[in-house]
């Protein structure tokens, strides 16, 4: 099972963590999503920001 999900959507990418994941396990496979996405030839903007919302916010 994946401890975090990437998704894209029309105003960027979502992530999605696994509330059964650890920690570490989290932080490992989110630095390699974003060391993927940054390696991206076809993003223009080579800046990643993160902002955070609980799920019930939306």
């Amino acid at each position: 099972m994946q401890s975090v999900v990437l998704r894209g959507n029309q105003d960027g990418y979502q992530l999605v963590l696994s509330q059964a994941a650890s920690f570490e396990a989290i932080k490992l496979e989110l630095r390699g999503l974003l060391d993927n996405l940054a390696a991206d030839s076809q993003i223009k903007d080579k800046t990643i920001s993160l902002m955070c919302y609980p799920l019930n916010a939306y």
